[in-house]
């Protein structure tokens, strides 16, 4: 896992590609060959990160009470330490997916996230978001 102190650490040359934690938890009930799929969808380089949010949302539910979630959220927190950068981004928000939001609109990122009210808010705002439909990754 890397995690960068802040976003101009990782880099301007190549596209921030930040996920949402219920788009993790998503791929680990259906897997998707996430990184193929995200490059044909891309097509330039791209780092595939979450925030720290996300990944203490994940730690969260790796405690809970439904043996499902607790699984699901492990695997998933496995996931991201073996393949994501963990960006810190230090602003607070009254939810996760603002504190995405906030960090999407002022890096211009792309956004991977199944749930609709931050899609249609990441694209009011002229953000890219990618989401699944038909158990592939799509441009939503």
């Amino acid at each position: 896992m890397i995690i960068h102190s802040n976003f101009s650490k990782i880099g301007h040359s190549r596209k921030i590609v930040v996920f949402d934690t219920n788009i993790l938890l998503y791929m680990i009930k259906k897997p998707l060959n996430i990184f193929a799929e995200l490059e044909e969808i891309i097509k330039e380089p791209f780092i595939p990160a979450v925030l720290n949010v996300t990944l203490m949302e994940i730690s969260k539910f790796t405690k809970s009470k439904s043996i499902k979630l607790k699984l699901n959220a492990l695997a998933a927190y496995d996931f991201i330490i073996k393949k994501l950068h963990v960006i810190n981004f230090n602003r607070r928000g009254p939810s996760v997916d603002e504190v995405i939001y906030q960090f999407a609109v002022e890096n211009n990122c792309i956004v991977v996230t199944g749930d609709r009210k931050l899609r249609q808010m990441l694209k009011h705002k002229g953000i890219r978001v990618i989401c699944v439909k038909n158990r592939h990754l799509k441009e939503c």
